[in-house]
């Protein structure tokens, strides 16, 4: 299993979260993920911005939202098209399945995964005050991080949540620049709960309002 990419998918989101903007109370419209789907509310007046990047171990599909000093991205990567350690043959829903059940059954796997995240940001950046563990995202198991990190003289706080599922990975990272997290929390838990998956083949139930 592609883990290396998996650590990888998720020390490059510091490098991926979008630039601030002006900042505003929001309300949150549904948008939608694509080419892997699923779907997320987000705060209608915030600047959104799409784009897909090859890494060498894959794909990686953002959603970002950005403003003031806060922001918010989706990171999806499949990790099963065009996989090598998927045996010859191998029904594609099959091996979606084993792929998935096997980080949402195993705390060590996800755990791992976030403990080599902090080792891809602590090359060009000071991390702090990690915390790891184990929660939820859009229903399934997630690795957990929150962290502060330093980089060039710049101070963000970090946090981080990473689920599998139908054989996709999926981050969702909040990012405050500077300041403190806890007066943003209400908006980042209303957001983060709106995350809801689809499988691979289906489109989301709610399509985009925005």
């Amino acid at each position: 299993m592609r883990l290396p990419f998996a650590a990888a998918l998720l020390g490059a989101a510091l490098v991926l979260a979008p630039p601030a903007s002006a900042q505003d109370a929001p309300s949150l419209l549904t948008s939608v993920g694509s080419p892997l789907p699923y779907r997320i509310d987000l705060p209608r007046d915030w600047e959104i911005t799409r784009r897909s990047q090859t890494l060498p171990t894959g794909t990686v599909h953002v959603l970002a939202a950005a403003s003031g000093d806060l922001s918010v991205a989706v990171l999806a990567s499949d990790l099963v098209e065009g996989s090598q350690d998927r045996p010859s043959g191998a029904p594609e829903a099959k091996t979606r399945r084993i792929v998935t059940e096997m980080f949402a059954k195993s705390d060590s796997l996800l755990l791992g995964i976030m403990r080599a995240t902090t080792g891809v940001m602590k090359k060009d950046a000071r991390v702090r005050d990690v915390v790891q563990e184990i929660r939820s995202l859009g229903g399934q198991r997630a690795a957990y991080m929150r962290a502060r990190v330093e980089r060039d003289g710049e101070s963000r706080t970090v946090e981080m949540h990473a689920a599998v599922k139908d054989g996709v990975m999926y981050v969702l990272v909040t990012t405050v620049e500077g300041g403190e997290r806890a007066a943003h929390e209400p908006l980042f838990a209303r957001i983060r709960d709106s995350l809801r998956f689809a499988a691979v083949d289906d489109a989301p139930a709610i399509q985009e309002t925005r």
